[in-house]
């Protein structure tokens, strides 16, 4: 849309100026006549160059046109691309966010695996939408480098690249990010199958073993082939494979804790370990009911034992398994702080738990057989042997009480033992990725670091946690491996430490990148105030002249500022340095380095600089250009005016020739001129081109003018010469003719002088007198016929001071009457201007009085009718003072005065009369208004809605109005169209205060909801339409005067 209005824009005005430039050149062939060569010269190089420029403008307009409108494609469909590839990776970050959940479950692994390949083949087919976007910027990034290409002058960029290049690498780093998390998904679900795999393999054989146990100990249960010794033995194996068996319970154990630990952060992990710990459950409740039957069977059997021996020999045999016993238990050894050995010390305690559980129970039976005994007739070795039953069972109690002590202890330091390993492991691997991560984050990400510390604090806990279990477990009796332990902790601990150091790192450089940030804001302030500052010396400086004296005065001035710009290098090579600084700060601190704006920024602080320099030395060479050719143009002038002097000065030395030598040597004298200013000719020519090139390449009209005026001054002088010339070449042929005839006839005077003198003296001799008195009387006769010779002499010499008297005495009378008119205009205006301002300053007074009264009631108006009669006189008074302006106008028509300010004069009358009239009007109107007041009713309202429609209408017109056109009938249509409507608001511009003041009267008495949404229209739109009419009008009237 914008493009095509712009397209619009430009043809429209494209359309205007060509109409002016026809303007220009029938202006130019009008004025042909009236113009100086000089003057038409000018004008039509002027015209020229305005056409030329225009095509130029015009040309690289359209191409430039051209090139944003491919640009702008380029843009949409960049944004189109990137937004569309964007949404899609939004919406695959969520599918694998979901698939992940999914994979935790075992049931949709399956599935979920197929959906995860399915989903890296499809991030792999839009690998190809990421590389069209990438040619695309390219595309543009070479389009707008040609664009500017094509319009080297311009001193700044307004479109950059590097907001677009910044999109593409979000884009690139976020597709990045995508194939980085189907690669961690594919990771994932292969390692919870791997994790799952090895669980349900470790359940299997535990399963497997429960089976085969439970079978064993049914088949000895129900062996009645088998003696009570093979019983006991065969017990023994089963519980030593049940105590074994905790091998297997631990490996699920480890298993579980893997696949948990996989699982931990997904919403399964919850299900999963209560699914975990349940089936744990069970199987230590089978395991707990599979030594219970083993302990019963076991129990049983040696109850039968004993009873197949004896009472007497089974107490001497506990005393024997005693001292066995004690030797194999024994409880004060070492707790090695070691998983291995303290499950191998579990299940030996497991053992011993059960044989001494056997004995106890045991002794329980011997008592009773012993009781039986005692009842009938006791032997004699009954006593001895209950002394030894009863020292028996004291030592299985001790046993039993030092055994669980120890069972205790070996619990609570595999306990400790495990759990620190499984907190180490977590707080290892945990360490492991968070270091990842942290080494992958922007040290600029606060947020991310504070998780990142967050996290830290957590896992200090776990670490004091481990530290307080190390100390439970360390405080065991008879523990060994304490440093073994305290050098785990401290290993894990410093890996935590490790990380926390890195997260200050990022911390410390976060805070260099900011003092960096802070340094470089600071530097391009100071700058980019001190760019500004120069911009605005350089805004202030004056335009380039074109005379010699202030060429080098702004020279000196340019060398000033040249060298006060150099010292502005300090503050780019302050700023380059923190920018270089701040870069390779940037880069060590993570990911998204490239999206810096810093180099941007530094580079157009430094292209403002040399733009600087370079307007500089631009204008340093158009100052020394302008000087070479301002200086060979004065010096050029000066010489042809020297020449034009002297030879008006050998014009001046030679007086009026009375002899042929001297007309002869005028004449030659006047031939070496005529062909001197042939060849001077030349000169003035070039001078002439010279002069209106150098006017045209002044900043300074004032200056150009000058230059101007200097060019038709040698060429006044020039002409002045080639008229005196002229004119003494044509006297020199008049004096010439009179010289030839002074001279014949000074030389008849001579011959005749000589006549005279040989007459000789008188003689009273009558025959010599009348010789004498008849060479007189011939003299006389050929005196007779060469009087008329002498008397043409006479009137040609009269001639030549008669002409040149009457000039002297036409410009003594010209200079006279110029004066007086000069002097009559001036004192006509005076008095003019003093009356039109009282005219004014009345005429002000008077209509706000009149729009004071236009704004009262037309009850307020009836009661205050002698006040419109008394402005009606003012109007009457001010009306006879216009017209006795026009009377002094009119009487001033004997005044030669110019026309264009007669006219103006004219106008101006005219115009007081108008706004008199106005006023006129209004009055009549206020008066009919108040008279008429009570007449009126629901006509108010359709005179509201009248002036409105008028008003809407008005404003609406001149909205969709046309230019104003050059063309002489389509000016004078316009003009007739805005007249007519100004016409019409002129006629009811009066009833918009009284209509008004009555609507709003109304209102008060009773409100009206739509009568005020009209009387608000109105309001708003009046003044702003009676404006634009009366705007236009005045511009119409402007362009066609």
């Amino acid at each position: 849309m914008w493009e095509r209005n712009l397209k619009e824009s430009l043809d429209a005005w494209r359309d205007q100026i060509k109409k002016r430039l026809e303007a220009v050149d029938a202006l130019c062939f009008e004025s042909a006549d009236s113009l100086s060569p000089d003057q038409y010269a000018l004008l039509r190089e002027k015209k020229n160059q305005l056409t030329a420029d225009y095509d130029t403008v015009v040309r690289t307009v359209e191409n430039i046109h051209g090139r944003l409108n491919v640009l702008a494609s380029l843009l949409i469909e960049f944004s189109s691309k990137t937004s569309s590839l964007q949404s899609w990776m939004t919406h695959q970050t969520r599918v694998i966010g979901s698939i992940r959940e999914r994979s935790a479950d075992p049931q949709y692994l399956s599935e979920a695996r197929h959906e995860a390949k399915a989903l890296l083949e499809e991030v792999a087919r839009e690998e190809s939408s990421l590389k069209a976007i990438g040619a695309l910027l390219a595309k543009i990034e070479q389009e707008v480098d040609s664009l500017y290409d094509s319009v080297p002058e311009a001193s700044s960029r307004g479109i950059h690249s590097t907001e677009i290049r910044n999109t593409f690498y979000r884009v690139e780093d976020d597709f990045s990010a995508l194939q980085k998390q189907c690669a961690e998904l594919m990771q994932f679900q292969n390692r919870i199958g791997s994790l799952g795999n090895e669980l349900n393999e470790h359940l299997r054989k535990v399963d497997d073993w429960f089976s085969n146990v439970e079978g064993d100990l049914i088949k000895v249960d129900r062996a009645s082939d088998m003696t009570v010794e093979q019983k006991l033995i065969a017990l023994e194996d089963l519980n030593q494979q049940v105590v074994d068996g905790n091998r297997h319970f631990d490996q699920v154990d480890q298993a579980s804790r893997k696949l948990l630990n996989a699982l931990d952060g997904l919403n399964a992990h919850t299900d999963v370990t209560s699914r975990h710990e349940i089936e744990a459950a069970e199987r230590k409740k089978r395991h707990e009911n599979l030594l219970d039957r083993i302990q019963e069977a076991f129990n049983y059997a040696t109850a039968q034992k004993a009873a197949n021996e004896g009472v007497r020999d089974a107490v001497l045999d506990l005393h024997s398994w005693l001292d066995d016993y004690e030797g194999r238990a024994r409880t004060s050894r070492d707790v090695p702080l070691v998983e291995e050995s303290l499950n191998e010390l579990k299940r030996e305690v497991q053992l011993l738990r059960m044989d001494l559980d056997s004995r106890l129970a045991l002794t329980k039976d011997l008592e009773n057989d012993l009781t039986k005994l005692s009842a009938s007739n006791p032997p004699a070795w009954k006593d001895a042997v209950e002394e030894k039953l009863r020292e028996a069972t004291v030592r299985l109690q001790r046993n039993s009480t030092e055994l669980r002590g120890f069972r205790d202890n070996v619990s609570d330091a595999l306990e400790g033992v495990v759990r620190l390993e499984s907190i180490g492991a977590s707080l290892s691997r945990s360490c492991d990725a968070l270091s990842s991560n942290l080494r992958a984050t922007n040290a600029r990400d606060l947020p991310r670091l504070r998780e990142v510390a967050a996290e830290l604090d957590a896992m200090n806990s776990q670490i004091m946690d481990m530290r307080h279990t190390a100390e439970s477990i360390k405080r065991i009796p008879n523990v060994t491996g304490a440093e073994a332990v305290d050098a785990y902790v401290d290993g894990i601990g410093n890996k935590v430490t490790e990380v926390n150091s890195e997260l200050e790192a990022k911390h410390s450089m976060h805070t260099q990148v900011g003092r960096l940030e802070e340094e470089f804001e600071e530097a391009k302030k100071r700058l980019n105030d001190w760019l500004s500052l120069f911009d605005a010396e350089i805004l202030g400086l004056e335009p380039i002249s074109i005379s010699s004296e202030k060429l080098v005065q702004q020279r000196n001035e340019l060398g000033a500022l040249m060298e006060k710009h150099k010292e502005g290098l300090s503050l780019v090579d302050e700023l380059d340095s923190i920018a270089t600084r701040l870069g390779s700060a940037e880069e060590s601190t993570g990911a998204g380095n490239r999206l810096s704006t810093v180099p941007r920024i530094a580079m157009e602080l430094l292209t403002r600089y040399n733009a600087q320099g370079d307007a500089l030395r631009t204008r340093s060479d158009k100052i020394n250009a302008l000087e070479h050719k301002a200086t060979e143009l004065f010096a050029a002038e000066e010489e042809l005016r020297s020449w034009i002097t002297a030879q008006n000065n050998n014009l001046s030395e030679f007086g009026l020739p009375t002899t042929a030598d001297a007309v002869q040597s005028l004449q030659t004298m006047l031939d070496r001129l005529n062909k001197s200013r042939r060849t001077e000719q030349r000169r003035l020519d070039d001078i002439r081109l010279r002069g209106r090139e150098l006017a045209g390449e002044a900043s300074i009209p004032e200056e150009a003018q000058q230059v101007l005026d200097r060019n038709r001054a040698i060429s006044d002088e020039w002409d002045l010469l080639s008229d005196r010339t002229d004119a003494m070449r044509d006297r020199l042929v008049q004096v010439e003719k009179w010289v030839d005839g002074y001279a014949a006839v000074e030389k008849w005077l001579s011959a005749k002088r000589r006549m005279l003198a040989a007459i000789g003296v008188a003689s009273t001799d009558a025959t010599i007198a009348n010789t004498q008195l008849g060479q007189i009387q011939v003299i006389k006769a050929e005196m007779d016929g060469e009087r008329s010779t002498w008397t043409k002499l006479n009137d040609v010499a009269q001639r030549l001071m008669n002409g040149l008297n009457s000039r002297w005495v036409d410009l003594e009378r010209d200079l006279d009457e110029k004066e007086q008119n000069i002097q009559r205009a001036s004192s006509l205006g005076a008095e003019l201007k003093a009356l039109q301002k009282d005219v004014m300053n009345k005429l002000g007074v008077l209509e706000a009085d009149v729009e004071k009264f236009g704004n009262m009631l037309p009850s307020e108006v009836e009661a205050r009718l002698n006040e419109l009669s008394v402005f009606k006189s003012h109007l009457n008074g001010l009306n006879e003072q216009v017209d006795h302006m026009s009377d002094l106008i009119s009487a001033s028509d004997e005044v030669e005065i110019d026309p264009v300010n007669r006219g103006d004069l004219d106008d101006q009358m005219k115009g007081m009369r108008k706004k008199i009239q106005e006023m006129d009007r209004k009055l009549d109107h206020l008066k009919n208004i108040a008279l008429s007041s009570r007449n009126e009713g629901d006509e108010i309202e359709k005179k509201l809605e009248s002036l409105l429609d008028l008003a809407l209408g008005a404003k609406a017109e001149i909205d969709q109005a046309a230019p104003i056109s050059a063309d002489r009938n389509r000016l004078q249509e316009h003009a007739d169209s805005v007249n007519a409507l100004l016409g019409k608001i002129t006629e009811v511009e009066g009833d918009f205060p009284y209509v008004r003041a009555v609507v709003t009267e109304r209102l008060k008495k009773a409100p009206d909801d739509e009568l005020q949404s009209k009387l608000q229209r109105l309001s708003s739109n009046w003044n702003p339409a009676i404006g634009a009419v009366k705007e236009r009008s005045a511009v119409v009237a402007k362009v066609r005067s």
